[in-house]
């Protein structure tokens, strides 16, 4: 797994039950990308954040109601949450030292701080 650039588990469903165990995620040491779009999440485990080399994360069309807490990921450059039940847009979640581009098209965006 150390070696693994990009894993694409995109369109998985309910189905898709993501561990919270942070020496699983750390195990993917070098993947770069990781594609969590059309799964029906609307939290994900806190231990993610173990991923040292993460620089892009699509997680749209599920069902988050928050941008979630990714502010210990220090690489991640992309992040898309289009088509979720987002309502609240704030920076307090987000890694704004590295992120560059944010999606967020097709939300329920009514505020933001």
């Amino acid at each position: 797994l150390s070696d693994l650039k990009e894993l694409d588990l995109s369109g998985c469903g309910k189905n898709l039950n993501l561990p919270d165990e942070r020496n699983l995620w750390a195990s993917f040491s070098s993947l770069k990308k990781l594609d969590l779009n059309n799964n029906q999440l609307g939290l994900l485990p806190q231990s993610i954040e173990a991923l040292p080399s993460l620089e892009i994360l699509f997680l749209s069309e599920n069902k988050f109601e928050a941008i979630p807490d990714l502010t210990r990921m220090k690489k991640l450059r992309v992040l898309s949450l289009r088509g979720n039940l987002i309502t609240n847009l704030s920076s307090m979640n987000l890694p704004t030292a590295t992120l560059e581009w944010l999606i967020l098209t097709s939300n329920l965006i009514q505020t933001i701080d």
